[in-house]
Order: C-alpha cells, then structure tokens, then sequence
C-alpha cells in the first residue's frame, strides 16, 4: 500500500530503474501526461511542465508496515544513485 511518498527526478526513468535494481518498488504511473490519451480527446496545446513531470516523478514506497531497515535502505539507495 502506497501514501503517495512522490519525489522528482530530473533522470526519471534511469532514477526508477536503478531503485527497481536495487529492488526497491517504485511506481511510476504518469509518464504519459493525461490529456494525451486519445480517448478523453483533449487538445494537445503543449504543456512543458506537464511533460516535464510525467518524466520525472516516482513514487518511492511508504506504509505503516514498513520497517526502519527498509527506509534506511531506501535512502541509501537515493543517495548512491545521486553519487554516481
């Protein structure tokens, strides 16, 4: 179960996939912004910052059943990909 524990990254996708390597759940579930699905037939007009979040946000795992270990993990995780 997730609360939603959003971050952005401007190395999104690479940022997601180092965390799942480091088996890490980790939900990425905008990376097509909304109005370009075809089925709610919304003009595109162009929208960077839109565009620029659908790359870039994740959600990184958060729930009450989580233990300290894990968010250490977590963290570590973080920062090893920011010091590479």
């Amino acid at each position: 179960m997730y609360q939603n524990y959003t971050v952005r990254a401007k190395q999104g996708s690479e940022f997601s996939e180092y965390l799942k390597k480091s088996g890490i759940e980790v939900l990425t579930q905008f990376r097509k912004p909304y109005y370009k699905h075809e089925a709610l037939k919304l003009e595109d007009r162009g929208f960077p910052e839109t565009e620029a979040l659908s790359r870039e946000v994740c959600s990184l795992p958060m729930n009450a059943e989580i233990s300290d270990e894990e968010i250490e993990y977590v963290i570590s995780a973080v920062r090893s990909f920011y010091r590479k």
